[in-house]
Parts: structure tokens; C-alpha cells; sequence
């Protein structure tokens, strides 16, 4: 009798990048506004932090808001956020 196909991510780099592959078709259809949030509170972080003159109000709101959308969107898309940690670890891993 065959086997079932295995669910979950796998512990070699093959598996975390077919679930890869698998993930972002789904994903890009049905949450493109959670990571476009995350995205630009990122990019507002970045422009807060990089200027000469730092506003520590700004700084901090820009933070706060940074930490906000990534906090909703590991809340709404944990399967996602376990094959990018899975992933990063492994690439850590092997030293990349």
C-alpha cells in the first residue's frame, strides 16, 4: 500500500523549497494586502531611520507600526511564517 504524501515542511532544503513554491501562488491571490502592509511599514521604518536628523516620535511610531502588522500577519498566515523561519534556519544552517 503506497504511502501518503507527507504534509508539513520537511527537515531537508528540497521539501522547504516545494513548499515554497506552493505557498505563494495561494498567498499572492488571498493576503496581498497583509504583506503589502507589512511591506509599507517596513519601508517607512527605513525612511525614518535613515534620515540625518532622526524625529524619535516618528521613529518610534514607525516601529510600533512595523511591529503591529507583523504581529496580524504571523497571526493570519502561521503556516507561511513557519516555512520562511524554516527556511531562513536552514540557509543559517549552511552558513548562508
Amino acid at each position: 500500500m503506497p504511502m501518503p504524501p507527507k504534509r508539513g515542511i520537511g527537515t531537508n532544503s528540497s521539501d522547504c523549497l516545494m513548499s515554497c513554491r506552493r505557498k505563494p501562488r495561494n498567498f499572492s491571490k488571498t493576503h496581498r494586502e497583509a504583506a503589502d502592509r507589512v511591506a509599507r511599514c517596513a519601508e517607512a521604518f527605513a525612511q525614518e531611520a535613515n534620515r540625518a536628523e532622526h524625529n524619535h516620535r516618528l521613529l518610534k511610531l514607525a516601529v510600533e507600526d512595523l511591529k503591529k502588522s507583523v504581529e496580524q500577519f504571523e497571526t493570519s498566515h502561521p503556516r507561511l511564517v513557519q516555512i520562511v523561519g524554516t527556511i531562513s534556519a536552514t540557509l543559517a544552517n549552511m552558513g548562508i
